[in-house]
């Protein structure tokens, strides 16, 4: 690559990377609110979110439903002063899914003799640091490969899989600044090595590389010289050995082209690069030992170089997304098949970018993207692109109390919105299915909002959320999630709006529970029901005091809602526990130990093991927790585990029934830092 891009910082020659130290964060969401001055600080907080959400300082609890639909043993035998059965010893595992650091200008091949994986190697990760580290992808979640000998560092190189010598091909690429590589490197069998042949391309970076599945060889075309001039030779790969290829015409001198196999035209298919004046968007065709320019139907990709391309198996068609004009990144997905380029449309997409890197997955069946960079950050995000669009694979962002619910009628835990430190606060739709997480791309969802209510009602075989705090300030909306698609309610009556209050699925009275939240200047202690599309206040002879950010679950064993601590303004955090059944609050008489006061706890029931348990929170210093407890009828108990998430407040937690255990993401942790790691307990 030879060319600065413009409006955006590059030397004559260097490849594309963000400025040291250019990627800022403001304050970060983590603890509540202190309550000395809530009043103050949430009055502010609106403006704040209206103006630059990044600056949001408030961590206020979602609440989710923890599943009541396996059955419980409670009969099971109890280890003295631990509570749980003993069958059932449980321990804290971090399963946070793997990913290669942000980078970009690398390339992504499906490697079907190395366990069905797509591998990526190196890559550009900003600040002058260029990569050598390589990363395989099973569907779920990236590994981390360690051979014994390895390709020095680099960016802008080519790779493909060569599938008649059963093994990757990486070939030249960009070490450093003015520098650049002609060695060739085969990776099979969990190891690299290098293949001394001559002859052999010259030094470049940004050729395009790809295997011709007609001739059974892997050709190259172009690139650029460490002097920065482009290059138009064709050079083919089979056996160990190169081959300079005598083509008539070639298309015209570039570098950083998308070339891609294209079965159903019998050749490669070759689209823009960057050329002597600047983007190309003309379409090519190599084929039969020749090149030839193709005449497209219908709306063409605007020009671009440094997009990512493959050729898209259960669709036959090539899909295209990104790349750069010169003046930023692009957004757009292009597919070509049949001598016709078409622009895809999706509910969601991937943020705009270049030096991104896609391949097909053939045990997904879809196409995967990964990484890039837009100024000032490069990305190490994972998608994927399907039937119904791109959704984000991997994980959610690093994410403060977001709503959680397990989806009984779906079968996969469910994390909607949350605050983010860099993007303000979130309206995404995750779930968590097979041990992995997937964005589900949704047409219509609540507004973007942190610490909304949420639980699956089991009565209508719905996820139901209610509320939160918004740009505008806390909502009083109520959402139905079902079958991916969620959908706004009218109520005829509605809670007042509010943030930070509790929810949950009493199944022994058959409706949603909400209780408590927050809004200026004002606590709540009121307690509704939620059933049938309707909202209902109901009156108990008593009741917890007003309060925010407490935990609250099911407990199928005691057939009761239970509800622990809580911020009640004015600098107080409570350790009170209170249950909810039949209508009626009862203040539980505990004996023995009781976590200490908190506030933006979790408690999620694990109906098999017949206890409740409960994690974190802050302190009223504002110090974020990790001790666990667990909850039975006798009253509370401290576990004392061998393994824990870190300190935080606000992750979302439920119980997950096709896990059978308790699953955790996120939070806020110490110094009000955002999380983003998975863990269950069981």
């Amino acid at each position: 690559m030879r060319r600065e891009l413009r409006g955006e910082s590059r030397t004559e020659g260097t490849p594309i990377r963000a400025p040291a130290g250019s990627i800022q964060s403001g304050p970060t969401p983590g603890r509540p609110l202190a309550s000395g001055n809530r009043g103050a600080v949430s009055s502010v907080v609106w403006v704040v979110l209206l103006v630059m959400p990044a600056a949001l300082v408030v961590a206020a609890p979602s609440l989710s439903f923890h599943s009541t639909l396996l059955p419980t043993d409670r009969s099971a035998p109890i280890v003295p002063g631990v509570g749980v059965p003993a069958a059932a010893v449980v321990n804290w595992s971090d399963v946070t899914p793997g990913s290669p650091s942000a980078r970009s200008l690398m390339h992504l091949a499906y490697d079907p003799a190395g366990a069905g994986r797509i591998l990526t190697f190196g890559g550009d990760a900003g600040a002058g640091v260029y990569l050598n580290d390589l990363w395989a992808f099973d569907g779920a979640s990236w590994s981390s490969l360690t051979p014994t000998h390895t390709p020095a560092a680099r960016v802008a190189y080519g790779l493909a899989y060569d599938t008649a010598d059963r093994q990757m091909v990486l070939f030249g690429g960009a070490p450093g600044v003015g520098t650049r590589l002609n060695d060739t490197w085969t990776f099979a069998n969990g190891s690299w090595s290098q293949v001394l042949t001559s002859p052999a391309p010259s030094a470049r970076d940004g050729p395009g590389l790809a295997y011709d599945s007609t001739t059974r060889t892997v050709i190259l075309f172009g690139g650029s010289d460490s002097n920065g001039t482009l290059l138009q030779d064709t050079w083919s790969y089979s056996g160990g050995h190169w081959a300079k290829l005598p083509v008539a015409t070639a298309p015209s001198a570039r570098s950083v082209m998308a070339l891609v196999d294209d079965p159903g035209r019998h050749g490669l298919l070759l689209f823009g690069g960057d050329g002597a004046s600047g983007a190309l968007g003309d379409t090519c065709i190599f084929a039969n030992g020749s090149w030839s320019a193709l005449t497209t139907s219908g709306t063409v990709p605007p020009a671009r170089w440094s997009a990512g391309a493959t050729f898209d198996t259960a669709t036959t068609r090539v899909v295209l997304f990104g790349g750069t004009s010169g003046s930023g990144g692009l957004g757009d997905t292009w597919a070509f098949a049949n001598r016709s380029w078409t622009r895809v449309s999706s509910t969601l997409n991937p943020p705009a970018r270049y030096g991104d890197a896609m391949a097909y997955d053939p045990n997904l069946g879809e196409s995967v993207l990964f990484g890039g960079y837009q100024y000032p950050a490069h990305f190490h995000d994972t998608w994927q692109l399907g039937s119904n669009g791109w959704s984000r694979l991997v994980s959610p962002a690093r994410d403060s109390s977001p709503g959680m619910a397990y989806d009984g009628r779906d079968g996969y835990a469910l994390l909607f919105g949350g605050y983010r430190s860099a993007y303000g606060i979130s309206s995404s739709t995750w779930a968590y299915a097979g041990h992995a997480w997937r964005q589900i791309p949704t047409s219509a969802s609540p507004s973007p909002r942190g610490s909304p209510m949420m639980a699956y009602d089991a009565g209508d075989h719905e996820v139901v959320l209610f509320g939160g705090l918004t740009a505008a300030g806390p909502a009083s909306d109520t959402w139905a999630y079902r079958g991916g698609v969620w959908t706004l309610l009218a109520p005829s009556a509605s809670p007042p709006a509010r943030y930070g209050g509790m929810m949950a699925y009493d199944a022994a009275d058959g409706y949603v529970v909400l209780f408590g939240g927050y809004s200026y200047p004002n606590h709540f202690a009121d307690t509704w029901a939620f059933s049938n599309g309707t909202w209902t206040q109901l009156a108990s002879l008593s009741s917890p005091s007003a309060r925010s950010l407490s935990a609250m679950t099911y407990d199928p064993a005691g057939k009761d809602v239970v509800l622990f601590g809580g911020d009640a303004g004015n600098g107080v955090y409570l350790n009170d526990t209170w249950t909810f059944q039949a209508g009626n609050w009862t203040s539980a008489a505990t004996s023995g130990a009781t976590p200490g006061v908190r506030a933006a706890a979790r408690l999620a029931c694990d109906p098999a093991r017949g206890a409740c348990f409960l994690f974190g929170g802050s302190s009223s210093a504002g110090t974020p927790l990790n001790d666990t407890w667990v909850w039975k009828a006798s009253g509370w108990k401290h576990l004392a585990l061998s393994s824990s998430p870190s300190p935080r407040s606000g992750p979302g937690m439920v119980y997950d029934r096709s896990l059978g255990a308790v699953l955790l993401f996120g939070g806020s942790g110490t110094s009000s830092t955002l999380l983003g790691d998975t863990w269950v307990l069981g």
